[in-house]
């Protein structure tokens, strides 16, 4: 059998999604049926309101100046994006 280099991208990209859509399944079963997945699987198993902040920066990492070694950086950065998320399942919002 003879591939090509369409047939390969075609292979990787279903690969690719079918890794996805199992993955996505796993997480639903986490937060809506959690009593069928068992308990060293349960991560995203929602009993209590969580509230997760989500920051987004505009500039990562530079050097340090002071630093001799290259595995010294300073992280510096501006939150540019701020999200709040509180999930509450009692209330299903």
């Amino acid at each position: 059998m003879v591939f090509n280099n369409k047939s390969k991208f075609s292979f990787w990209a279903g690969l690719f999604l079918l890794f996805i859509g199992l993955t996505l399944i796993f997480l639903s079963l986490n937060v809506y049926i959690p009593s069928i997945v068992p308990e060293k699987f349960k991560i995203l198993t929602l009993t209590e309101r969580k509230t997760i902040l989500f920051l987004g920066v505009d500039e990562v990492l530079q050097e340090n100046k002071a630093a001799k070694a290259s595995h010294d950086l300073l992280w510096r950065g501006r939150s540019d994006t701020i999200i709040l998320l509180s999930i509450d399942p009692g209330k299903n919002s």
